[in-house]
């Protein structure tokens, strides 16, 4: 697997903004709605795993509000791997400090590791909130 260059784009007849738009249809068609895949709740997390990429789930960000609109105290998220998606209720005692030592835990010597950082969820989408302890 590699990124996707300018020779690939021009070779398929796509502009940048084209595949984009076909990235994003394709993903959401695989991977469906968030509210349809963060069912497994376990110690105040809702997990998603179990595809290679999980994480791109948190990338239509329309879709995220209607899960942030039965929090009480809206959503946290991390996305320490490609493969691994961590959503919490701000609400829940020390979601802060859990979800940045689970997001260190879960990037550390990692294959394919991807951030350590805790977003929030705001009505623009997901904004970076909290650096983790072992930010990548």
């Amino acid at each position: 697997m590699r990124f996707v260059n300018t020779e690939d784009l021009a070779a398929m007849g796509l502009s940048e903004d084209e595949a984009f738009a076909r990235g994003a249809k394709n993903t959401a068609a695989e991977l469906g709605p968030p509210e349809g895949r963060l069912a497994r709740e376990q110690d105040g997390f809702q997990v998603y795993t179990g595809h290679a990429y999980a994480s791109s789930l948190l990338l239509p960000a329309s879709a995220w509000a209607k899960v942030a609109g039965r929090t009480k105290g809206g959503l946290l998220m991390i996305a320490p791997k490609p493969d691994l998606l961590f959503v919490m209720d701000a609400a829940t005692p020390d979601a802060e400090g859990m979800m940045a030592r689970v997001a260190a835990v879960a990037a550390a010597d990692a294959p394919g590791r991807m951030s350590t950082l805790v977003y929030r969820w705001s009505s623009g989408g997901w904004q970076p909130f909290l650096r983790g302890p072992q930010s990548l």
